[in-house]
């Protein structure tokens, strides 16, 4: 939006605001030929696509920002449950939360105790 450094979310639009085009690839493929061993993911509700389409078990740590808005408790509770059926613990001292919005930190498991 104007004069809105946060951009817009899968469930809001500002009015005011513009669209702007961007290029976009799946996040398979991005691991795949970057081989990160963290993934960051600050993007305001799409998290619920981005986590689901990512072969986690290339990563040793996730940081990212559940979205309550759009995606509801339930939909966040469904992430924080992908994460650890793939063998991620949250880190809670590293986190933070407020307003719909928390940030955490995964470790793979045998990254957590090291």
């Amino acid at each position: 939006g104007r004069g809105s450094w946060l951009g817009a979310s899968i469930a809001r639009r500002h009015e005011a605001g513009r669209d702007v085009a961007t290029e976009i690839a799946p996040v398979a493929d991005l691991v795949d030929e970057i081989r990160p061993t963290v993934l960051v993911v600050d993007a305001e509700g799409f998290e619920s696509e981005i986590l689901p389409a990512c072969p986690l078990e290339r990563l040793r740590a996730v940081i990212v920002e559940f979205h309550e808005e759009p995606l509801g408790a339930s939909g966040v509770a469904a992430l924080r449950d992908l994460l650890s059926r793939a063998g991620f613990s949250e880190k809670p001292a590293y986190g933070e939360a407020g307003n719909g919005v928390a940030t955490g930190v995964w470790l793979r498991e045998d990254e957590a105790s090291a």
